[in-house]
């Protein structure tokens, strides 16, 4: 009995078993799924302009058709200004639009943002493995709407987020037939849009925009995305003037507000360059938006522990007392309705055991202490005064 011989695969095709993207019954090559994408670059304007001007009028659009808090305005029109340029800072941060609930405005500003910045990539949800090849490819302002729906508990994608904060953020994969080891950047400006508050170390990287609905009659007019040759020209003009102070850029160390230390700092530095690059009144502007943002912005900037600490120094200002039993403080929590102290596990308010386990990293102990002759489990206001300096911003 003779075997059948199998025909060669033909000249353009390879061996069968490398076929790749091949139809599962007719065998031949498919063209590939989806639509092309195409990514063309911001055309700068042709002659130097005013940056002072062009500024402004980006910041007076964001606040003709918007409703935005004091401040936001003037931190969009330069944060849309530091992505032309993000590669000349040390971090870009990560911009949050944050709201309490739906219809307050964050998808039409996420949509006006995009036509100021370079190469916006816009979606609703994201992979890591998207993320890193968009970044590695074209480097794009990416535009992510939606981070409530997907990103709790994709620690991976989190992961990625985290580190394109900071210049020379990569990530590393293996690729081909021979699994080689390869890096992939993932640093690029990033606008994160969504309900309610990003993971810890994500807001931590972030200037944070917090959206409220309008009320009736409170936005001058309603924008029309069909014209948009008005903000095509103030996007080219402001590729220009930011391509024109580069140099300047890279070597300007602004001057920050007394409290922005550390990582607001690193997510400040980038907005106040370009203002002082700018000129004019825009240095004091950017100050005045700091203060109202900060101030609105960081309530939990380091996570959980942190605003365990924050709110146990109230407690003891509020008090005066030198020293608390761990149960009083857990009282004094409880009432404050507008934390998660009060319904933190399960519906059920903070206790001792769980307020320890908060505060031990940051090697704060319960001990015995004397209230009243009674010696009861709590801790001195002393007991904190290390982590109060290191983790939270000066009282008043």
């Amino acid at each position: 009995m003779t075997s059948k011989k199998k025909p060669a695969p033909a000249a353009n095709e390879g061996p069968a078993e490398k076929l790749t993207n091949v139809g599962k019954h007719t065998g031949k090559l498919l063209e590939p799924q989806g639509s092309a994408i195409d990514f063309p670059p911001v055309d700068p304007w042709p002659e130097p302009v005013c940056g002072a001007e062009v500024l402004a009028a980006i910041g007076d659009t964001f606040r003709r058709y918007l409703s935005l808090p004091a401040g936001a305005p003037d931190v969009l029109a330069l944060w849309c200004a530091h992505s032309h340029a993000f590669d000349l800072f040390h971090c870009t941060p990560r911009l949050n639009l944050y709201s309490p609930e739906k219809g307050c405005g964050k998808s039409t500003t996420l949509d006006m943002v995009k036509l100021f910045v370079p190469i916006p990539v816009t979606t609703e949800s994201l992979t890591t493995a998207v993320l890193f090849r968009l970044v590695q490819k074209i480097t794009p302002t990416l535009l992510i709407d939606e981070v409530d729906s997907f990103l709790e508990g994709n620690e991976e994608l989190r992961g990625l987020l985290n580190g394109g904060h900071k210049r020379g953020g990569q990530t590393y994969r293996c690729v081909g037939d021979d699994h080689s080891v390869r890096s992939f950047s993932v640093h690029c400006p990033v606008v994160l849009a969504g309900i309610g508050r990003l993971p810890a170390t994500l807001h931590d990287r972030s200037i944070v925009i917090p959206l409220v609905r309008a009320k009736p009659g409170e936005i001058p007019e309603r924008f029309d995305f069909r014209r948009t040759h008005r903000e095509s020209e103030l996007c080219r003009k402001l590729a220009r003037w930011v391509a024109d102070v580069r140099t300047e850029l890279e070597q300007l160390d602004p001057r920050l507000p007394d409290g922005c230390y550390n990582r607001p700092a690193d997510n400040w530095r980038p907005i106040f360059a370009v203002a002082e690059a700018v000129g004019g009144d825009w240095p004091e502007r950017a100050r005045r938006a700091y203060a109202s943002l900060a101030a609105s912005g960081d309530v939990s900037p380091h996570g959980r522990g942190a605003e365990l600490l924050a709110d146990i120094r109230d407690v003891f200002i509020k008090t005066g007392l030198d020293r608390m039993p761990s149960a009083r403080i857990c009282e004094d929590l409880k009432g404050r309705e507008d934390r998660p102290w009060p319904e933190f596990r399960n519906g059920q308010p903070i206790t001792p055991v769980q307020m320890a386990k908060l505060l031990k990293p940051f090697e704060i102990i319960p001990r015995d202490i004397r209230v009243n002759l009674e010696c009861l489990k709590g801790y001195h206001v002393a007991d904190f005064a290390d982590a109060w300096e290191r983790y939270l911003p000066p009282v008043g």
